[in-house]
């Protein structure tokens, strides 16, 4: 019977002014956190700068917070789940403070650390960061030009494009002195795939790691979606609809999400739509708020723009 109660006590504590979060979560609000690096007044040279602190038990992640000491403006306010993370942080002078948080809690920032990034020559330790295309982006156009941050000390980059199939290295770039490159058709032979591209920082005394992203380039177009349901010509009297159809298939070396486009028109022509939605999902309904003859059709589109043609338009007829 105790056991009961306790149990019914828990329940009414966990629905009533107390949260669950509140009672299971340890409370670590009056916990601080040491920071390791950086300490106050650390000189960091180049750009990649680690920040690393003390755990806590309770936490299960940490606010950190970066700022420009000049501007106090914070250029970084990030939740992180470890006790240590790298940051590409610009040259000049940053006070950082971290605390962990659970569901329930927080604990006190830790005391703010003056740092300072500044120049250096030696790039082996420096991280190039991409700019565009970002990370697993799929394009239909071979075209394109290629962008990253700047490094101080950098003399020339080094750009490459490697087939993520076999591995290979398939065009290489180097000598360039802007912070971009314009690759076309040709560099790539203009074939369908899944490709990495990835840059290097050079100067005369040493070179950074190459930095690398993916890409996937796709130029087949999925086939028509097939119509089923309502049946062309058809006469309704419920005002609500339920269309139904099969999205066109992507058969392409390539394969990735398909998205549907859902039209429907007063006019056959469909010049002026009743409705449309570009994220359509079969089946779909859709309440009609006049009587008369409507045209329907879909068209599918993958996640490199490729777009399938529409499919035959069918008429039903609202009494």
């Amino acid at each position: 019977m105790k056991k009961l109660f306790n149990i019914l006590w828990m329940s009414f504590i966990c629905f009533g002014i107390i949260t669950c979060d509140d009672i299971f979560e340890e409370d670590i609000s009056g916990d601080f956190i040491k920071v390791v690096y950086p300490i106050e007044n650390e000189i960091v040279e180049g750009n990649s700068v680690k920040f690393e602190w003390n755990d806590i038990d309770g936490a299960d992640g940490f606010n950190i917070q970066i700022k420009n000491n000049d501007t106090q403006v914070n250029i970084i306010d990030s939740l992180v789940s470890k006790t240590q993370v790298t940051f590409n942080i610009p040259l000049g002078e940053y006070q950082w403070q971290v605390r962990g948080e659970n569901s329930a809690y927080a604990s006190s920032y830790s005391y703010p650390e003056v740092f300072k990034v500044i120049v250096t020559d030696d790039l082996s330790n420096q991280v190039l960061e991409l700019k565009n295309p970002k990370d697993n982006v799929y394009l239909n156009n071979f075209d394109i030009l290629f962008t990253w941050l700047s490094i101080n000390s950098v003399d020339s980059y080094v750009f490459e494009i490697i087939d993520s199939s076999e591995d290979m290295l398939i065009y290489t770039k180097a000598d360039i002195t802007k912070n971009n490159y314009l690759a076309t058709s040709e560099d790539i032979s203009n074939m369908e795939g899944v490709y990495k591209w990835q840059v290097k920082a050079v100067n005369n005394i040493s070179e950074s790691a190459f930095t690398t992203r993916t890409i996937s380039f796709d130029k087949t177009s999925p086939k028509s979606p097939l119509l089923s349901v309502p049946e062309n010509n058809l006469s309704l009297k419920n005002k609500t609809v339920n269309f139904e159809w099969t999205t066109g298939i992507d058969e392409g070396v390539v394969v990735n999400e398909v998205l549907d486009l859902l039209e429907i028109s007063a006019d056959i022509n469909f010049a002026e739509l009743v409705f449309s939605n570009e994220t359509a999902k079969s089946p779909m309904k859709y309440e009609f708020s006049n009587s008369g003859s409507y045209y329907w059709r879909v068209k599918s589109t993958d996640q490199a723009d490729n777009s399938s043609p529409y499919s035959a338009a069918r008429k039903i007829s609202i009494e």
